[in-house]
């Protein structure tokens, strides 16, 4: 899975794969949980740039224990404000998604269709059509008349 900030940076067949919108049990995450651990250790380097090997791994190691203590004894509110999120969440999705699926006359069955149908559509291209390589390669061509002046 790509964390979803980053999924956005990778093409669309990739992110159809990969992208936590379209991998089922993700629910809302955003996938970039250890982009926050790593980022919250950062600040270790100040404190520890001098440091021995010894001392180096002694802060790294108390930093992830206090990390999950303090993680472990909020995961009860955690838990809790986030399911109370979920439910209201379900709830006001599954009435705006009826609205639209009975506006647009659609099923459950037509979303997975459609992005099956995305998927082959993207897997047909092997490479670009032939006017855009005709395009990419006039501007390459371009490009190197330049570099000879």
């Amino acid at each position: 899975m790509v964390g979803s900030f980053h999924g956005h940076a990778h093409n669309r067949k990739c992110q159809l794969d990969w992208h936590p919108t379209y991998i089922a049990g993700t629910g809302h995450t955003e996938g970039e949980g250890c982009e926050h651990i790593f980022s919250a250790s950062n600040e270790l380097a100040r404190s520890t740039r001098h440091a021995s090997t010894f001392h180096r791994h002694q802060s790294i190691e108390e930093h992830f224990t206090f990390w999950d203590d303090d993680k472990y004894a909020a995961l009860s509110n955690f838990l809790y404000n986030h399911y109370r999120e979920a439910t209201r969440t379900i709830k006001t999705l599954e009435t705006e998604l009826a609205l639209i699926k009975s506006e647009l006359g659609l099923d459950d069955e037509d979303f997975v269709r459609f992005f099956n149908q995305e998927r082959a559509y993207l897997n047909a291209f092997r490479q670009p059509p032939m006017q855009d390589r005709l395009r990419i390669r006039y501007v390459e061509v371009l490009d190197e008349l330049n570099d000879c002046r």
